[in-house]
């Protein structure tokens, strides 16, 4: 499975026709991302493309490498095989 590179989402907005609320989260996402780089840490949010689930990178700002990733690389792979094999399963028995 290829690793997807972490997007930082913190500035993605929402496009629609309604004029946005503030959003609640983005307040408290800068707010931790301070905190953290005070304490020399990045975090990154990502988007793990098959299963359309978030995810958070963190790295050392000193080294550039990677201290974790949450939920793991091996937990988003292991959902994704659990989604074909559902999905499959219910094609069988459509």
């Amino acid at each position: 499975m290829p690793y997807h590179a972490p997007q930082d989402l913190t500035g993605v907005s929402q496009s629609s026709k309604k004029p946005q609320e503030p959003d609640p989260v983005k307040p408290n996402l800068e707010h931790l991302n301070r905190m953290l780089e005070e304490l020399g840490y990045g975090v990154k949010y990502g988007l793990y493309k098959e299963t359309e689930e978030f995810y958070a990178t963190v790295t050392d700002l000193r080294t550039g490498g990677v201290v974790r990733q949450i939920p793991s690389e091996e937990l988003l792979e292991l959902h994704r095989r659990l989604y074909v094999m559902v999905g499959a399963f219910l094609d069988e028995h459509a």
